[in-house]
């Protein structure tokens, strides 16, 4: 086996455990575009988002983001952050899903590439924690505190 062919085989073989670490991970992760169009997502985001494969290229994710004024403005938020180049680091969103509108509250971390270009996004479902604290504190159970973090 020459040199070349050796190396393009690893390299080949790097790649396939990257997407499949990638792919299989517990832990959402989204390849996506300033304007927040998707470039890729794990098996993860679509579970948690309610897409499939087919809708990723379509989907942007401020599009999971309900028309209030707290979410509204917690979007704006963070992405005058990534406008910055500034990394996201925990925020809590509270999306609806893109099958059934149910709503979900994710804590989510993003960080513009080296490009420029896009953001490389990772987020947690946080659902039952927020349902529970706010069970707890006695809250209607589809809307977060004032100021959009759970207690």
């Amino acid at each position: 086996m020459s040199r070349s062919s050796f190396g393009k085989r690893q390299l080949a073989e790097s790649e396939e455990r990257f997407r499949d670490l990638f792919d299989e991970a517990p832990i959402a992760y989204v390849h996506e575009g300033l304007d927040s169009r998707f470039i890729r997502a794990n098996r993860a985001a679509m579970r948690i988002l309610g897409i499939k494969p087919e809708e990723i290229a379509g989907t942007y994710g401020k599009s999971f983001v309900p028309d209030t004024p707290d979410a509204q403005l917690r979007l704006r938020e963070a992405f005058e952050s990534i406008d910055r180049g500034t990394d996201t680091s925990g925020v809590v969103l509270e999306l609806r899903r893109h099958d059934s509108g149910k709503p979900v509250w994710i804590q989510w971390w993003s960080r513009p590439d080296r490009s420029g270009t896009s953001t490389r996004t990772m987020f947690v479902d946080i659902t039952d924690r927020v349902l529970m604290e706010q069970e707890q504190a006695g809250s209607e159970p589809e809307r977060l505190p004032a100021g959009g973090n759970p207690q």
